[in-house]
């Protein structure tokens, strides 16, 4: 543990035993008096010399959450809240040695023109300069929240971590190497604010930017859906998705705890969208209000194999001896997915065929395209050679 988070006696709590090392047992956790969407022993009621009460920004161990969900883990949090009040929405951000960009992300939702919300940062024990850029900014604004841990729980924890640290109606994950427009949020919540009931989430229109913020292209994955079969809507899913930017949109968070969050596999945030599609419609806003960039470190460039793919999600992935191939670990979730849902019997049947017929259908034809492609550039290339030759024959 870092010295400033030994500066700080741990919370006790009446009733609850401790674990040998100081931490709450996992065992007794649940039994922390405390609200689901908070982690125990951070709230500033229990210091009274925090942000909240006038005080100076503390440092405290993340005792239940953590230690319920990762025995092993022990987090720090640089805790920032002033108001018990529940913000309208929660922004969870993630980050694993983001020092390159996280600056700009944080100035793009800092700089949001909807200001009733709140961001929870978790580091999944970073090596670089991550905590201290995130320190001046908990310093700077005090709907940040900053949590750390002592070692890397994995890409799925960290993702799931945030989300059950949230306390607003609606949901967004942020990337540390990613950017908002400043009006992504109010737009957004406007949308969700005025949808039926049927709605369960909105994402906006995204460009793909390179390392110093220039567009490279615009358009994004297109996977609006507002009919009411559900096969339908899964369908669109399978269809449309490709860099994935709609699972960083906005999200009903009542809707967005019935499904698994971020699986510890490749693909997995297609499944959860798939997952959302079942319960209920999508809505795209007509506007690009997302940013998304492209560079070396990227996750899914960093770690091209499908064991690298998987330990990334998953460190205890290492140890396997066997990793599902990508595409095929996807296709088989997503079919636990449909048979983990509540949807009438003829509709679930429908999902079932839905997810290999339409998934491998468009392999096969994304296959037959690469194919074609390349044929024309056998065919071109020919003809440049046969030019050539005709050429050479014409010298003296």
């Amino acid at each position: 543990m870092c010295e400033k988070a030994q500066a700080y006696p741990p919370v006790e709590y009446p009733g609850v035993e401790k674990a040998p090392s100081g931490r709450i047992s996992p065992e007794r956790s649940r039994s922390i008096p405390t609200h689901p969407g908070k982690v125990a022993g951070i709230g500033s009621e229990h210091r009274p010399n925090s942000p909240r009460n006038g005080g100076r920004i503390h440092v405290g161990t993340v005792a239940g959450l953590a230690s319920e969900w990762w025995p092993d883990c022990v987090g720090i949090c640089i805790f920032s809240r002033n108001e018990m009040r529940k913000p309208k929405v929660s922004i969870g951000l993630p980050v694993y040695n983001g020092q390159l960009f996280i600056g700009r992300a944080l100035d793009s939702i800092i700089k949001q023109n909807f200001e009733d919300f709140e961001l929870i940062i978790s580091d999944n024990a970073s090596k670089d300069d991550t905590k201290d850029i995130c320190r001046q900014y908990v310093e700077k604004d005090r709907r940040i929240s900053y949590y750390r841990f002592e070692q890397n729980t994995g890409a799925a924890n960290n993702y799931n971590h945030v989300f059950r640290l949230s306390r607003g109606i609606y949901f967004k994950w942020a990337a540390h190497d990613d950017e908002c427009h400043p009006a992504f949020l109010r737009r957004c919540v406007e949308s969700l604010d005025s949808a039926p009931e049927s709605v369960v989430m909105v994402y906006p229109q995204a460009e793909l930017i390179d390392e110093e913020g220039k567009t490279l292209r615009t358009g994004s994955d297109r996977i609006e859906s507002r009919d009411i079969h559900p096969h339908r809507r899964l369908a669109k899913i399978l269809l449309g998705m490709n860099l994935c930017d709609p699972v960083f949109g906005l999200y009903k968070t009542k809707y967005l705890q019935k499904t698994n969050l971020i699986a510890p596999f490749f693909g997995a945030d297609n499944v959860l969208l798939a997952e959302m599609a079942m319960l209920g419609e999508i809505r795209e806003l007509d506007e690009i209000l997302f940013r998304m960039r492209a560079h070396s470190l990227r996750s899914m460039k960093a770690n091209p194999s499908a064991r690298a793919r998987a330990v990334w999600y998953d460190p205890s992935a290492a140890r396997k001896l066997f990793i599902m191939p990508n595409w095929e670990r996807m296709v088989w979730e997503m079919l636990k997915a449909v048979s983990r849902s509540k949807l009438h019997p003829a509709d679930k049947a429908k999902s079932f065929l839905t997810v290999p017929g339409v998934h491998y259908w468009r392999r096969f034809r994304n296959a037959g395209g690469l194919i074609k492609n390349r044929m024309k550039q056998c065919i071109a290339s020919m003809l440049v050679e046969h030019e050539r030759d005709k050429i050479a024959e014409r010298k003296p």
